[in-house]
């Protein structure tokens, strides 16, 4: 199951997803302080448990100097 990170975000508690086994692909826009409010709140909510793997499609937004070198692996 994939898409962007913003709409898997937006399924927590509306009972539509299911990643228990499966694996998670995304792809976001919104840089560095996005992706990871995104993720965090993804594992927060129990969203990820049961995850086998993770794919990561293109991630905009780490180009510029404000991502101190940070990147989304």
């Amino acid at each position: 199951m994939g898409g962007n990170l913003d709409t898997i975000r937006c399924g927590i508690g509306a009972d539509l997803l299911s990643l228990d086994g499966g694996i998670l692909l995304f792809e976001e826009n919104h840089g560095l302080g996005m992706v990871d409010r995104q993720l965090t709140q993804l594992m927060r909510s129990g969203l990820l448990n049961g995850l086998r793997g993770v794919a990561v499609g293109q991630i905009t937004g780490f180009e510029d100097d404000r991502s101190n070198g940070w990147t989304v692996a």
